[in-house]
């Protein structure tokens, strides 16, 4: 049948986990919508702990890199996994742009707990959508908006004053990265470049915050 736009077209539920963890927290008390008007999808991002592990094998690549030797660089790097969470960030943006520009119609997203995988995603697609948060001031507003205000847990992602747990993981760096790949695709579209964003990733990391 024909895609329904508008009122008329079921409501979009992006759930931002991959099926099988999806499932599995359902096993154990959790679940995920299946209602009736609603069409769910799975993101199939990688949690906080896969984001983790990606980060530490990008690390091993960058310090096992070579000025004298060929090396494994392109190889550690694509299995790091890292590039594959982002690509997996920027579909689901896709999904929700498409939903909302061209169907005209809401979307629900969410994640776990809503403040890592739900703000990379929803952050990212405001980015493409709307232009003012490719401003300096929309940037920064962004990024109250969305990790700040939804209750991103900076000090425990990233270790900030105290020894990093099982729940480090650096999802805002990574969102970083996000916005620093599309200002490389479209710098004309972005009124700040990436040395803002490195600024950004560097004060982040200062724990004077």
């Amino acid at each position: 049948s024909a895609i329904r736009c508008g009122k008329d077209q079921q409501l979009l539920v992006l759930d931002l986990r991959p099926r099988k963890a999806a499932y599995a927290n359902k096993c154990n008390g959790g679940g995920f919508e299946n209602y009736d008007g609603c069409r769910l999808v799975f993101g199939n991002i990688d949690n906080v702990h896969g984001v983790r592990d990606a980060w530490k094998k990008m690390g091993q690549a960058v310090s096992g890199l070579s000025n004298d030797e060929v090396g494994s660089w392109f190889k550690d790097v694509a299995n790091s996994g890292w590039y594959d969470i982002m690509g997996a960030i920027f579909q689901c943006a896709n999904m929700v742009i498409h939903e909302i520009d061209v169907l005209k119609c809401n979307v629900l997203i969410h994640c776990s707990d809503g403040w890592d995988r739900t703000a990379q995603v929803s952050a990212v697609a405001m980015l493409c959508m709307d232009p003012y948060y490719r401003t300096l001031p929309g940037l920064l507003l962004l990024i109250q908006k969305e990790f700040c205000s939804f209750g991103h847990r900076f000090r425990t992602r990233l270790a900030n004053g105290e020894k990093p747990t099982s729940e480090y993981s650096p999802i805002f760096l990574q969102w970083l990265e996000c916005v620093h790949q599309m200002t490389q695709q479209f710098p004309t579209a972005f009124e700040f470049t990436s040395s803002l964003l490195l600024h950004l990733g560097r004060e982040v990391l200062t724990n004077r915050w």
